[in-house]
């Protein structure tokens, strides 16, 4: 029991340890498919500004809100991160969405997704084909290639 017991006290200060280092640094996002750059936001787009792959603003914040739950931010950029005409857009007009990020099947990856109570299927962030198209919201039971991101340092 006392094995049992220190385990589970370490697995809690390691996630509560992920949770403080997420929510005090900033992050690059890029999808993991070969030659992904960055995703963030064009400046000056009005009323929104669609997330797309080689976004100039691309420095990204969290705000922990629950367990694996995050406001999402992008430095310089509007404040709100949400769901646009099922793009994922940076705006003040739109509301703001929480989000839920999962660990992937490869190692430091995650999976990006609309919180919710519901688990499965999973409404995740999706990449674009082109470095120009928008980051869009996909449903999936299980996520692909696409849907599937690192984490990466900006602080530079």
């Amino acid at each position: 029991m006392a094995r049992l017991t220190r385990f589970l006290a370490l697995v809690f200060t390691l996630v509560v340890s992920l949770q403080v280092v997420i929510a005090q640094t900033l992050y690059q996002i890029q999808n993991i498919r070969a030659g992904s750059r960055p995703i963030g936001v064009d400046p000056f787009r009005i009323p929104s500004l669609p997330v797309h792959a080689g976004g100039p603003l691309n420095r990204w914040t969290f705000e922990q809100t629950g367990t694996n739950r995050y406001l999402l931010h992008i430095q310089d950029a509007p404040p709100k991160v949400g769901v646009g005409h099922n793009d994922v857009v940076t705006a003040s007009l739109f509301e703001e969405r929480e989000w839920e990020i999962v660990r992937g099947r490869q190692e430091h990856t995650f999976h990006i997704r609309l919180a919710t109570t519901q688990i499965f299927p999973g409404r995740y962030w999706t990449a674009g084909n082109g470095p120009n198209d928008p980051v869009t919201i996909q449903v999936a039971e299980i996520p692909t290639e696409s849907q599937t991101w690192s984490l990466n340092s900006a602080d530079n």
